[in-house]
């Protein structure tokens, strides 16, 4: 069995709406009950944790939890200042309400509505096998690093990919990962970095394309078309 948090504590700068992110509505739903709605049909999963925005839990819990009846969601929490303090946030929240915990935990974007339940399924089971696991589509555009404006290096794309979520890991290691990085005060970019600093080898797996992440008004349009 396996747990999930579902982080959707961003404000969403990007998109410029006075409506935080997971809460803009697809086809009249929001998009974090779209993101809901997969992992809550998944049977291997047995609880979802939601960390939000402390001024959206009362509306999360009202219009999207209690409407429509995700009976898998065990708490709404606020999240913290970062990303990474939500998730951390989260895994505090697992560890003093669940009991037993489960040898598995997914972390994905309440943002990314398009995962399915098959590719989940993989991922959890690529998890048994590796520990830590996260979805990745190759770079199609070529990649340069840049030092002050100027290209300092190229990098060679058949060795770049662009990382998704959910990011799947072995609760003792993502668990040790957060640990330690906060008593160095590392902040990493995502969930992987931080168990990439164990030594953990991290296992990537063939993403999905339309598993997009929706920040900017572009995306949302892409998203409503694909819906």
């Amino acid at each position: 069995m396996a747990d999930v948090i579902i982080v959707a504590a961003g404000e969403g700068k990007r998109m410029q709406d006075k409506i935080p992110k997971p809460y803009i509505k697809l086809k009249g739903k929001p998009i974090i009950a779209l993101t809901l709605k997969v992992f809550s049909e998944i049977q291997e999963i047995e609880n979802i944790i939601i960390v939000t925005l402390p001024d959206w839990i009362k509306y999360c819990e009202s219009e999207v939890i209690e409407k429509f009846g995700f009976k898998k969601v065990k708490a709404i929490i606020k999240g913290g200042a970062k990303r990474q303090d939500s998730v951390k946030i989260g895994l505090e929240a697992l560890s003093s309400t669940l009991n037993p915990i489960p040898d598995t935990l997914l972390i994905h974007d309440a943002v990314r509505p398009f995962i399915t339940e098959d590719f989940i399924t993989h991922l959890i089971k690529m998890c048994d096998k590796y520990g830590a696991v996260v979805p990745g589509i190759p770079a199609t555009d070529t990649i340069k690093e840049i030092d002050n404006g100027f290209v300092h290096r190229t990098l060679q794309r058949n060795n770049v990919y662009e990382i998704q979520t959910p990011q799947v890991f072995k609760h003792e290691i993502i668990k040790e990962a957060y640990e330690k990085a906060y008593s160095c005060g590392f902040y990493g970019t995502d969930d992987a970095s931080l168990v990439e600093r164990l030594g953990t080898q991290v296992k990537v797996v063939p993403g999905l394309q339309r598993n997009i992440k929706i920040t900017t008004r572009e995306d949302l349009l892409y998203a409503e078309n694909l819906l």
